[in-house]
This record gives C-alpha cells, structure tokens and sequence, in this order.
C-alpha cells in the first residue's frame, strides 16, 4: 500500500505531487536526494489512490487539489 512520506531536515521543503495512477513511491530518488542536501521532502498521496478503483472513482481533481492546499 502506498503512503505519503515526509523526511525533515531543513531548508528548503520540497513537495512532490504525483500524477494520474502514480504515487509517492515514485519521488523516493529525488526526496533522498533532497534530504541529502539538507532539505525537507514531503511526497504526498492523494485522495483515491493507493485502494481499490471503488475509493478511486469517489475522488476528483477537486478533492486531490484540496488535498495538494491543505498540504501546503
């Protein structure tokens, strides 16, 4: 099952947004990468994905961009 990822360290945060069927698992190079460096990595998992299609078919660009603001 995927799940959202946060990693703090510092300055800058950066905020990975997955796409269409993606999901946070995809950003993990790239947030290492960040934490590496001293920053902060949030990889968000947005609502609907990483169930079944029933719970995905319920959520929508406006419910996946509510999410993405109240991340922020």
């Amino acid at each position: 099952m995927h799940t959202p990822v946060f990693t703090e360290r510092g300055d800058p945060l950066v905020i990975f947004i997955h796409g269409f069927m993606g999901s946070p698992d995809q950003f993990a190079d790239m947030a290492d990468a960040v934490v590496s460096r001293g920053g902060s990595a949030l990889s968000v998992l947005l609502p609907g994905h990483g169930g079944d299609s029933r719970e995905f078919a319920r959520c929508g660009a406006d419910a996946w961009e509510a999410h993405v603001r109240g991340e922020i």
